[in-house]
C-alpha cells in the first residue's frame, strides 16, 4: 500500500508539471497579436470613437483626428487648420463622414465635420476663464451633453438636440456644486455615459490633503425634456490614502 501511495505521488509530481507547462503554452498561443501599424504622428491620443467594424476615429494633441475606414489597417491623419495648438482629447464620430471632435481649454472649441475631416466647422466656442473641457457623450445622432471642470464652483454642463450643430449652455443654477478640489477625470472623454431612461451619469476625482475622493453624481432626469433637469448628487465616497501628487481616478 505505501508502494503504490508513493507510485502515485511519483506521478503526480512528474506530470502535474507537464500538464501546466503545456497549458501555459497552449494559453500563450491563444494569446491575440498586438501589431503596429503606424507609428511616428506626433501627437497625444486620447480621443476614440468606433463606428462599427471598419470606421474608427481619433483624435489627440497638435490638433490632430485621425481616421480609418478599413478597421485599422490603413489610417488617414489630418491637422485641423487653424488648431494646431489644440489638444482634441475626445471625439464623437457617426459615419465615416461626420464626427464632432472637443478642444479642451481656454478657449475650449467643440467642430464639427461632415465631409470625413476635410473641413471642420466652429459649433462651440467658451473663453471663460479656467473653461476645461472633459468629456462628450450622445444617446443619438441627435442628442449630446458635454461636461467640463468646475466654473465658480459648479460643473459646466452644455447640450445639443440637432446632432452638435448648436450647443445650449445649463444654467448654473441647475448644474452640480463642486466640494473643494474636485474636478473630472482625465480630461479623456471616459468619465460621462447615459444610462437607463436617459439619465446622465459622471465621474468626479479631485485630491484634498492626500486623501483621493470618487464621486458620481447623476442627473436624474434627461436635460432633453421639456422639464426642468433636476440633479440628485448620489455622493458614494470612497476614501483612499495614496501618496502626494498622486491623483484619484475611476473607470
Amino acid at each position: 500500500m505505501k508502494f503504490k501511495t508513493n507510485s502515485i505521488k511519483h506521478f503526480f509530481y512528474v506530470f502535474f508539471p507537464f500538464l501546466i507547462s503545456i497549458t501555459s503554452f497552449a494559453q500563450r498561443k491563444k494569446l491575440p497579436k498586438v501589431e503596429i501599424i503606424q507609428s511616428g504622428i506626433k501627437t497625444s491620443l486620447r480621443g476614440l470613437s468606433v463606428v462599427n467594424n471598419d470606421v474608427v476615429w481619433v483624435s489627440g494633441s497638435n490638433g490632430v483626428v485621425g481616421k480609418s475606414t478599413n478597421a485599422g489597417k490603413n489610417w488617414k491623419w489630418i491637422t485641423v487648420k487653424g488648431f494646431e495648438n489644440k489638444d482634441f482629447r475626445d471625439i464623437e464620430a457617426f459615419d465615416a463622414n461626420t464626427a464632432i471632435i472637443m478642444a479642451i481649454e481656454e478657449p475650449a472649441y467643440i467642430l464639427k465635420t461632415t465631409d470625413g475631416g476635410e473641413s471642420w466647422k466652429i459649433v462651440y466656442e467658451n473663453k471663460t476663464k479656467g473653461m476645461f473641457l472633459d468629456a462628450m457623450e450622445f444617446r443619438d445622432v441627435m442628442h449630446g451633453v458635454v461636461i467640463g471642470d468646475p466654473v465658480d464652483g459648479k460643473f459646466f454642463l452644455a447640450e445639443t438636440k440637432n446632432g452638435g450643430e448648436s450647443w445650449s449652455e445649463i444654467a448654473a443654477a441647475k448644474r452640480p456644486v463642486t466640494d473643494s478640489g474636485e474636478a473630472c477625470f482625465a480630461s479623456s472623454g471616459t468619465n460621462i455615459r447615459y444610462i437607463y431612461n436617459r439619465s446622465i451619469v459622471f465621474i468626479s476625482g479631485g485630491k484634498i490633503n492626500f486623501v483621493s475622493k470618487f464621486c458620481i453624481a447623476a442627473c436624474m432626469k434627461s436635460f432633453f425634456t421639456d422639464r426642468v433637469p433636476v440633479f440628485a448628487t448620489i455622493k458614494r465616497i470612497i476614501n483612499t490614502i495614496q501618496p502626494a501628487g498622486y491623483n484619484s481616478f475611476f473607470i
